[in-house]
């Protein structure tokens, strides 16, 4: 599902979602041939699937995958730097709350440890993400934790913008015992079909957020417009988690069509602007 590690002869990635076209997995790159790469395609694994009408990336049951949860207890048994103590205890703290078996680590730390230099951890199941978002709001009340205020890793400017109004805020990104973290909240369990997905063009909506799942990945918030009409928007990119309710918004993502209804979706060369301020707060 959603972060795990997928490793085939010349690339390292990591699969994308809960729904596949099955038995394959839609992948993100992240080494190709020996070097980092934030393209979102790789040419060798691009096609057309069920789940998209453009080509995405699949790797099938010949690739080798690692789950978060046995990367951890990897990472447990052979751990000499400082980051992955730091990750260890990041996961501790969790996993008292989820357990060890709904808590585990990605990105660098799962297929690179004696690299990484950031933490990067997934947490699985609904109510299991809702006490995982409790606990970084005690460690971020307590002072262990800091709001993270960099850059990101190929963030556009209008991405870095919009941070830098809410990093303060955000829990699912900081810093902890001096490293950068970010935490996945990934409300499925187990992989399912895909349905096919119809794009309709890009577009360019204004609002105001009047309801949010904002903590998890995907995460899922209505936009209601002047028009009185209301805007699904879904994302799986965690720059655009934790959007505050009441706030003023201009999206522009890719219209598309699921199962009859439509959502748009910033993740497919779109952005998300706050352009005002309103009454509410986000849950």
């Amino acid at each position: 599902m959603e972060a795990w590690l997928v490793k085939a002869s010349d690339f390292i990635g990591f699969v994308k979602g809960c729904n596949h076209p099955l038995p394959e997995y839609i992948v993100v790159p992240r080494i190709v041939k020996g070097s980092k790469t934030w393209s979102a395609v790789h040419p060798r694994l691009a096609k057309e699937t069920p789940c998209f009408d453009f080509p995405v990336s699949v790797a099938g049951p010949s690739a080798r995958f690692l789950s978060p949860v046995d990367a951890a207890q990897r990472l447990r048994r052979n751990c000499a730097s400082g980051v992955c103590r730091a990750a260890l205890e990041l996961l501790d703290a969790l996993a008292s709350a989820v357990g060890w078996d709904s808590v585990g680590v990605t990105g660098s730390l799962a297929y690179s440890p004696e690299q990484a230099d950031d933490i990067d951890i997934v947490v699985y199941g609904y109510g299991k993400v809702l006490e995982a978002y409790r606990v970084l709001a005690e460690l971020r009340g307590s002072g262990l934790t800091r709001p993270y205020l960099g850059r990101g890793h190929a963030w556009s400017r209008e991405d870095r913008l919009l941070h830098a109004k809410l990093a303060r805020k955000r829990l699912l990104f900081g810093v902890f015992q001096g490293y950068e973290y970010n935490v996945r909240l990934v409300t499925c369990t187990s992989p399912a079909p895909c349905t096919r997905v119809r794009s309709l063009g890009h577009i360019e909506v204004r609002g105001r957020l009047c309801s949010a799942l904002g903590f998890t990945t995907p995460a899922h918030y209505m936009l209601c417009t002047t028009g009185g009409h209301r805007v699904h928007i879904v994302t799986y990119r965690l720059r655009y988690s934790e959007l505050p309710l009441g706030v003023m918004l201009e999206v522009r993502g890719l219209r598309q069509e699921l199962c009859g209804r439509e959502l748009v979706t910033p993740d497919h060369g779109g952005y998300i602007r706050i352009v005002g301020y309103g009454a509410g707060r986000s849950h």
